[in-house]
C-alpha cells in the first residue's frame, strides 16, 4: 500500500496543473469577452457623441414637380410622357454638414435605412483599408466606419457609388444590412435615404438584392458610354434574389450598400437608383 503513495501523489500534481490550466481558459475567455464588450461599448459612445448633429424629427412629404427628369418614363416608341404625381415620404432630419465636417473632413453625407441600425455619416477615402479599423471621429476601433469605395473617382457625381461598412456582430454598422435579404423587409423598406453634404436628399429605390463574391464586378464604377452603364445596371437588376418592380432608367445613378457575410469571402449586395430630391422652401 505504501508503494502507491507516489502514484497518489503524482495524480493529485496533475489535477492541480489542470486546474490551473482550466482556470487560465476561463480567465482568457473572460477577458476576450470583456475586451469585445469595451470594443462595442467605445464604438457605440464615439458614433452617439456624432448623431447629436443629426436629429430626426417624424417624416416630411415632397411632391416631385412635373418638369423634372424624375417625372417622365418612356413609352415603346420612345416618346416620353409625365408619370403619374409622384410624392416621397422623407425622413425629416436636421443634419449639422458643417459640424460633421469639422470633426472629420472627410464627411460625404448622412446614410438611413429605415427598420435597421444603419444611421451614419459617411466619408471618402483613398485607402478602403483606413476606415476598416478607424471610426467617423478618427479614433481606432474595428467597428471602422462607413466608407464610400476608394474606386468611385468623381465623388458624389459618379454614376454609381458604393458604401462599404463592417458587419458588426451587435448589428451595429452594416450589421443588419443582411435584413434585405428577407423578401418580406423589402416590401416593407423598399427605400433608403442618404443627405449628401451639399444639400437636399437622394431617395434610394432598392432595384437588387443578392449575394456575390468579394471580387464581383458588381463593384464596376467606370463606364465608356451611357450604353455600358445601363448594361451594368441591368445586369445588377437580373441577379435580384426577387422581383423589386424596380427598373433603372437611362441617365440613372445607382447607390450600393455592401457588407460582408460571416465567411468574409461573400458580400451582400443591395443596389438602389437615386432620386436627387431638394426640400421646399418653407
Amino acid at each position: 500500500m505504501k508503494k502507491k503513495k507516489p502514484m497518489k501523489k503524482r495524480n493529485k500534481a496533475i489535477l492541480w496543473i489542470l486546474l490551473i490550466l482550466l482556470l487560465g481558459v476561463f480567465a482568457f475567455s473572460g477577458w476576450k469577452l470583456w475586451s469585445m464588450y469595451h470594443v462595442y461599448e467605445e464604438a457605440e459612445n464615439d458614433y452617439a457623441a456624432v448623431q447629436e448633429h443629426a436629429r430626426r424629427d417624424g417624416t416630411r412629404v415632397i411632391v416631385v414637380d412635373n418638369d423634372t427628369p424624375e417625372r417622365t418614363e418612356s413609352t415603346e416608341s420612345g416618346e416620353t410622357k409625365p408619370r403619374p404625381e409622384l410624392s416621397y415620404e422623407v425622413p425629416d432630419f436636421t443634419i449639422d454638414h458643417d459640424a460633421l465636417l469639422e470633426i472629420n473632413d472627410d464627411y460625404l453625407g448622412w446614410l438611413y435605412v429605415e427598420g435597421t441600425n444603419i444611421d451614419y455619416p459617411v466619408v471618402s477615402t483613398e485607402d478602403n483599408n483606413y476606415y476598416l479599423k478607424v471610426t467617423f471621429s478618427q479614433h481606432y476601433s474595428i467597428a471602422g466606419a462607413v466608407f464610400m469605395d476608394s474606386r468611385v473617382t468623381e465623388g458624389l457625381d459618379s454614376r454609381h457609388l458604393a458604401f462599404h461598412a463592417h458587419r458588426m456582430n451587435d448589428d451595429s454598422m452594416f450589421g443588419t444590412l443582411h435584413y434585405y435579404e428577407d423578401e418580406e423587409f423589402f416590401k416593407e423598406h423598399p427605400l433608403f435615404w442618404f443627405f449628401p453634404k451639399t444639400g437636399g436628399v437622394w431617395v434610394c429605390e432598392v432595384f437588387s438584392v443578392y449575394v456575390d463574391t468579394n471580387d464581383s464586378d458588381a463593384y464596376t464604377y467606370s463606364f465608356g458610354s451611357e450604353e455600358e452603364f445601363m448594361s451594368f445596371a441591368q445586369e445588377c437588376a437580373s441577379r435580384s434574389q426577387y422581383e423589386t418592380g424596380v427598373t433603372p432608367q437611362e441617365g440613372d445613378q445607382i447607390l450600393t450598400l455592401s457588407t460582408c457575410k460571416r465567411d468574409n469571402y461573400y458580400r451582400t449586395i443591395v443596389h438602389a437608383r437615386v432620386i436627387p430630391l431638394e426640400f421646399p422652401e418653407e
